[in-house]
């Protein structure tokens, strides 16, 4: 008969493999899938604490007193980390620390950031920007949808979501934007399976928004991804015109392609290498810091270096 772990036991294992740089949402997916009698609230204490400890690693490392190293020596510290998590995120005792007087140093322990990430920040944001920053990227994001036009409008989308269980409002960011409160199944509802909505930030259907794009233009989408903006010019084009793509990631354009069939998209067009194309709008999504994100994957800070972002 098998010994019965704790939660305890296994936060501690999986905190230790995130802090030798394995992602924290592969990580506690298959924890959990390989201790399926550990029951639901332990179940919900081995994420919350290992995704805690994965974002605010900096910041508990202060607290326990220990050097806020990378990979296998950081790692020897995950009991002391998941011991600072409890005690002031479960337990919750007064937060009374004395941060470092630096403004980088307190920063980066405060809001558990790599130093570099907060110098670059304050250059470019300020000493208060970066915080507003920092802090807000410590904060879970909301689920955002975007309402495929191409097949069904706004207002009868939050209409058929709620009557799938899926309770969404719309957002004053964009035309076709919601919020989704709470959590949902987004992949099992069968209203995405008919392709009536993708899941997209506001500041992507923005962007697009801000492009303009008409029906029957020529479009070209130069740094296309997976191909969110793609879809969401398309609909904005009402599938008329051209639409040009390309990604130097050829792994990405072959994820487009099931993506333009569930959404109803025909205009869309693998860009002519070499030859000449003139276009009403060229969208270029260029590759950048990779900061947007982490309110999506808050451990990605610790997966990045200043030599990797450096022009």
């Amino acid at each position: 008969m098998p010994i019965p772990v704790t939660d305890d036991a296994l936060s501690v294992a999986a905190i230790a493999r995130v802090l030798q740089g394995e992602r924290a949402d592969h990580v506690v997916p298959a924890v959990l899938r390989a201790h399926r009698t550990l029951d639901d609230a332990g179940r919900g204490r081995v994420a919350r604490r290992v995704y805690g400890t994965a974002v605010l690693r900096a910041r508990l490392a202060f607290i326990a007193g220990v050097a806020p190293v990378d990979g296998a020596l950081m790692a020897a510290h995950a009991p002391a980390l998941l011991q600072a998590y409890v005690r002031f995120h479960e337990q919750g005792a007064p937060v009374e620390i004395a941060w470092p007087l630096d403004a980088v140093a307190r920063l980066s322990a405060e809001r558990s950031a790599p130093a570099f990430m907060v110098r670059d920040l304050i250059d470019a944001l300020g000493l208060s920007g970066a915080d507003a920053f920092l802090t807000a990227s410590n904060v879970p994001a909301p689920a955002m949808l975007r309402t495929n036009t191409l097949k069904i409008s706004r207002d009868a989308l939050t209409t058929l979501l709620g009557a799938q269980g899926i309770v969404a409002r719309p957002s004053s960011l964009a035309r076709t934007a919601l919020i989704v409160e709470g959590r949902a199944n987004f992949f099992g509802a069968p209203s995405w399976r008919q392709g009536l909505f993708e899941l997209q930030d506001a500041s992507s259907q923005v962007c697009v928004e801000l492009c303009g794009a008409r029906p029957g233009d020529v479009v070209v989408d130069l740094c296309a991804g997976r191909g969110g903006k793609t879809l969401a010019l398309a609909a904005a084009m009402q599938d008329r015109g051209v639409l040009y793509v390309h990604d130097i990631d050829a792994r990405t354009r072959a994820d487009l392609q099931p993506r333009l069939a569930r959404a109803g998209v025909t205009c869309v067009q693998p860009l002519p290498v070499g030859d000449e194309v003139r276009a009403d709008l060229v969208l270029v999504d260029a590759p950048c810091s990779a900061w947007g994100p982490l309110r999506r994957s808050p451990d990605l800070r610790w997966s990045q270096t200043a030599a990797a972002l450096a022009p």
